[in-house]
């Protein structure tokens, strides 16, 4: 195995390594020496593969994204949609499917949080590369299948006529991305309390009601 065979190999590693530990502890709470101890590895080495301890989490946010949406998220989806008849349905099953799951799995809930918190701050030139390759991964993924459910919708009459589905995805996407960042200054709400309301009104207002 040559030099760049090995890096490559040791990059994974710490990919790996380091979602393993940001879910069991937090991004905050794992430190570059204890994913460099669980791999193996020097923390010098770390810092030559990523330069910082947020370009590090934000690669293996990418990892962690796709892992969702592929492994658990999509699955879920699939087996809650499958006897669905039309896309106003399946919207309200994209809906449910994301909120049961974080309630569920709080772990990755936490964990989306703090990658919202800190992909927020990432501003330094070297960072923009990772920053852009991270939220582009989350807006290709969100979509699927919710803007699909939304298109599915209007064609089959399920979804009212005059619905901008566009509007609808950035309402719920904003409302996904704003509680995850920012704390509720309200006592009593809770981020996915705000969600599962959101989802509520957005379904409400987009439904294809019979006349009279």
């Amino acid at each position: 195995m040559n030099q760049s065979e090995i890096r490559e190999q040791n990059i994974q590693k710490v990919l790996e390594t380091a979602q393993n530990l940001f879910l069991d502890n937090g991004v905050a709470d794992t430190s570059i020496n204890r994913i460099a101890e669980a791999c193996g590895l020097s923390p010098m080495s770390i810092y030559r593969y990523f330069k910082t301890k947020d370009i590090l989490a934000t690669r293996v946010w990418h990892l962690s994204m796709t892992m969702f949406y592929e492994q658990y998220y999509m699955p879920a989806y699939r087996q809650e949609a499958a006897n669905l008849t039309n896309g106003y349905e399946k919207f309200l099953a994209c809906t449910r499917v994301y909120i049961r799951y974080y309630t569920e799995h709080p772990e990755w809930f936490a964990y989306t949080r703090e990658m919202f918190q800190i992909a927020s701050r990432v501003n330094e030139i070297d960072e923009k590369q990772y920053k852009d390759e991270n939220w582009k991964g989350f807006f290709r993924e969100i979509p699927i299948p919710l803007l699909k459910a939304l298109s599915e919708g209007k064609e089959d009459g399920s979804v009212r006529p005059d619905v901008n589905i566009y509007e609808v995805y950035q309402v719920f996407t904003n409302v996904y991305t704003g509680t995850t960042i920012y704390d509720s200054f309200t006592e009593g709400v809770t981020t996915l309390g705000i969600m599962r309301y959101t989802a509520q009104l957005l379904a409400e207002n987009i439904r294809n009601k019979p006349a009279g």
